[in-house]
């Protein structure tokens, strides 16, 4: 990592710097470093023991005005409730009597016993519709045993406790994001989630 350099292509060593700020080797580089982390810290804290976003936005944008800072603000606290609206519970762990259920009608359905069933045959009987192909998490066009219960997963549940879709108690399909690291509705499920 070279240090930035001035038109002459020497280190930056500008006058207008002050003497911390001015980088002439790489080795100045942890020096300011550390400086910039210490100058940063008591801009932020100050006399303070805790800073707040506007102290952020500041060190951010330093030529923010205070309307546009309020404006930032109020975008900050839509996406948060944008983000609230969509999380939900944590679907429970299906009881283990009803995992095994499933697990004996996919061994019924599973007649030649490759540990599959085809999506295909699946919607031909009936037993599933095509809009159901999102449970095929792989796309390999069959329905392993994990991908089966998750499926037929009664409303309210998850199949497993390593399941990371499910549905809440109104039906709705919730999806773990690992992300926001929390259950939100699944995308294109409309409505309120919030089970109070």
């Amino acid at each position: 990592l070279a240090p930035p350099a001035n038109a002459g292509g020497s280190p930056l060593a500008s006058s207008s710097l002050p003497a911390w700020a001015q980088l002439r080797s790489h080795e100045d580089l942890p020096r300011f470093i550390s400086k910039l982390c210490e100058k940063v810290g008591h801009f932020l804290l100050g006399k303070k023991s805790s800073f707040v976003i506007e102290d952020m936005m500041r060190i951010i944008w330093p030529l923010a005005q205070v309307s546009e800072i309020k404006e930032m603000k109020k975008w900050c606290r839509e996406f948060a409730k944008t983000l609230d609206r969509r999380r939900v519970r944590t679907p429970p762990v299906l009881p283990a009597a009803d995992l095994e259920g499933l697990q004996s009608v996919f061994s019924y359905i599973d007649a030649d016993g490759d540990e599959t069933i085809s999506l295909d045959e699946l919607i031909a009987k009936g037993l599933m519709y095509e809009d159901s192909m999102f449970f095929d998490a792989n796309g390999d066009g069959v329905l392993d045993l994990g991908e089966f219960c998750e499926l037929l997963c009664p409303i309210g549940y998850r199949a497993t406790e390593k399941s990371r879709v499910g549905t809440n108690g109104k039906g709705q399909r919730v999806v773990f994001d690992s992300k926001l690291e929390c259950w939100r509705l699944a995308d294109g499920d409309d409505g309120d989630s919030r089970e109070d």
